[in-house]
């Protein structure tokens, strides 16, 4: 997978995310479930903004034109969509039309977040991940509802890391706690 479509997926698995928890925060009575969702939301329109970030540059560098699901989603960030599917504009560059080189350039970002994901889910039961934030992301522990779902939980404390910048501290617990998965995604994890 290149990283372009890493990126794409990341993307469409964050707004999945989203959806969902515009569900929760629509049907649920509980204010406490309510207001974690709504924190979830805006960690994961945080993440989506981190990946169009990097994604867009590489669109703009290819020539390539941005899926019709993506270039919805990157509208919410006031980057605008000419018809050809090209960006022109976004809150960090001026214009920018197609095969040219991007006006900025993304934050250093080494990790590899989806491989992370797949490293999470492979590494750690629900149970498990539960036990890892409670322990090591006490705040982030809080936040998890009932009936939240491993893929839920394991978007959430990807987001959480991003944003405190722990990735680190969070492949280095993975390691410790299962070596032999972390061995298996080792070469992946970072860009």
């Amino acid at each position: 997978m290149t990283r372009k479509e890493a990126l794409e997926e990341n993307i469409r698995q964050s707004y999945q995310l989203i959806r969902e928890y515009e569900d929760i925060q629509r049907l649920s009575a509980d204010p406490k479930e309510k207001a974690r969702a709504r924190r979830a939301i805006e960690e994961q329109w945080a993440l989506i903004q981190g990946y169009l970030d990097e994604y867009l540059p590489i669109c703009q560098q290819r020539g390539a034109l941005l899926p019709t699901d993506i270039a919805e989603i990157a509208t919410r960030f006031r980057i605008n969509i000419v018809g050809d599917g090209n960006v022109v504009g976004n809150h960090s560059s001026s214009h920018v039309s197609k095969g040219s080189t991007p006006a900025t350039t993304s934050p250093s970002n080494d990790w590899n977040t989806a491989a992370i994901r797949d490293l999470l889910s492979a590494a750690f039961s629900d149970d498990e991940l539960t036990t890892l934030c409670f322990d090591h992301f006490p705040t982030l522990y809080e936040e998890f509802g009932t009936g939240m779902s491993k893929r839920q939980k394991i978007q959430l404390l990807l987001a959480h890391c991003v944003r405190r910048d722990r990735l680190d501290d969070l492949v280095r617990l993975v390691k410790e706690m299962n070596p032999a998965q972390y061995r298996r995604f080792a070469g992946r994890l970072k860009k």
